[in-house]
């Protein structure tokens, strides 16, 4: 039984076989019949061309909206399927098509495509500078081959031409450039410039003329970019390497530490040993001769090992810094905490006296601050005093004793009150003695009616006003004047 088993785990495989779905050849699974009117497209540069956005785009290009249906197949090829066979051959009988300004392939679908298909673009090239003589179709045809497949070459030596170029359609690569020119050589042995134009392209690389990318992300350009950049790293480097060294050949301390022990801690950010330092080892070095030389640098080997392996020596020796120091007071250079576990302690820590004798020693202890002024004065201080400051919990602690916090922090003193009725009772006195005011007068008698003048009683008290007295003029402690 054990055998078997271990014979059916041997059988067994980690990775599981994957069989092929095998679909059937019949009728219900094939699209053949629809795809008969469609067409196949494929973009060519992707960065500036989105499938998403070209088949609803496109119909409405075409003037053929509701017409032509379109069908996203992946990120770079679609499909458009037509009504009509008509609508279909107009459209491939336009020749190239662009989408957001850049070329894309398309053709007519077939059940099994070429391995170029979707490759050639349809274009009309119109050829410039022929030599005169050899304006002949032959010369056109070898002239069109060189940048594609001729199909079509638009030219009739039997009539007048009044354009400075002759026409011919090539099936033209997307895959290789579109040249500008091209150097024909004559039987004469003479060179000829020949410039061609492609009709209905818009935009291309202008570095490389492909139609697959725009200029900034040209290979070739980034290439150059790439080469560039390496050669001036390659010149500068070792430059910067120099620079970048601490203890050059020419230093008398070149030899004696390593690189490694001088320059900036990467840890901390500062210098491992200082340069005030380093000087005094170079001074030290430079003031011996012959062999006492190598027992200075000996001596210097050996301090610096020992230093290195104390870090507070480090710190005072080698990079000149002070010792911190060491107190005892927890709390200093707290300043100002916005804590209330502080607050709550202080509460916690109140003696408990009875108010009445917790007052008058606190009463004594702030007139005895106050000095020997007027006692008026002194209450009118330790009230204000008593407004503005806390209790119990230290100045520089935030606590409960504070009446209000106030815009700027410190607590506002409030006014008193205004103790005025509100104006229905306001009102009622106001009939009650008699008072009418100039607007309820005014709707009495109405306009132009001349009201009732109020009692002379309310007259003479109105007219009591306090009058601001004037200043009185005294005598000079010089004594008066001399008349």
């Amino acid at each position: 039984m054990s055998a078997a088993m271990d014979r059916a785990m041997m059988a067994m495989s980690i990775e599981e076989e994957d069989k092929p779905l095998v679909i059937p050849n019949r009728p219900e699974y094939s699209s053949c019949e629809n795809n008969a009117l469609s067409l196949v497209g494929r973009i060519l540069n992707p960065d500036f061309q989105k499938v998403s956005n070209l088949i609803f785009d496109m119909p409405r290009k075409w003037q053929k909206p509701g017409r032509i249906r379109g069908v996203a197949l992946n990120k770079e090829r679609f499909q458009f399927f037509f009504k009509s066979e008509e609508d279909l051959v107009d459209i491939l009988a336009r020749g190239v098509q662009s989408f957001n300004f850049w070329a894309f392939a398309l053709e007519r679908w077939v059940e099994k495509p070429p391995i170029d298909f979707l490759q050639f673009v349809p274009l009309w090239v119109q050829i410039r500078h022929l030599p005169i003589n050899n304006y002949r179709t032959q010369t056109i045809l070898d002239i069109g081959e060189t940048l594609g497949v001729v199909t079509e070459i638009a030219f009739d030596d039997t009539k007048s031409q009044s354009q400075p170029y002759v026409r011919v359609k090539i099936l033209f690569n997307v895959a290789h450039p579109m040249r500008k020119s091209k150097v024909i050589e004559l039987p004469s042995g003479e060179e000829v410039l020949v410039e061609f134009f492609f009709e209905q392209i818009q935009m291309r690389c202008h570095h490389c003329q492909r139609l697959n990318h725009a200029r900034e992300v040209c290979p070739l350009l980034v290439k150059v970019r790439q080469d560039k950049a390496a050669t001036w790293k390659a010149r500068v480097q070792p430059e910067f390497s120099e620079e970048k060294l601490i203890l050059k050949k020419s230093d008398p301390l070149f030899g004696v530490l390593k690189e490694e022990q001088v320059g900036v801690n990467p840890l901390t950010g500062r210098v491992k040993i200082n340069p005030d330092v380093l000087e005094q080892m170079r001074n030290y070095l430079v003031a011996a001769n012959g062999d006492d030389i190598e027992v200075k640098k000996e001596r210097i080997k050996s301090t610096i090992a020992k230093v290195e392996l104390d870090p507070e020596a480090q710190k005072t020796i080698l990079r000149l810094e002070a010792r911190p120091l060491v107190t005892t007071d927890v709390d200093k250079g707290k300043g100002r905490v916005f804590d209330f576990e502080t607050a709550f302690q202080a509460d916690v820590g109140f003696t408990g006296e009875k108010l009445l004798s917790g007052s008058l020693k606190e009463g004594n202890l702030m007139m005895n601050r106050l000095g020997q002024d007027d006692l008026r004065s002194k209450l009118e201080i330790a009230r204000e005093m008593k407004k503005g400051s806390p209790s119990r919990a230290g100045f520089t602690e935030y606590g409960t004793s504070f009446s209000e916090a106030g815009p700027s922090g410190a607590c506002a003193i409030k006014g008193k009150s205004r103790k005025r009725q509100v104006k229905r009772l306001r009102k009622i006195n106001q009939l009650k003695e008699g008072f009418v005011s100039p607007s309820a007068e005014f709707k009495r008698h109405g306009k132009g009616v001349v009201a009732p003048k109020r009692k002379l009683g309310m007259q003479a008290e109105s007219r009591t006003i306090v009058q601001r007295r004037k200043n009185q003029k005294v005598i000079p402690r010089e004594g008066s004047p001399d008349i």
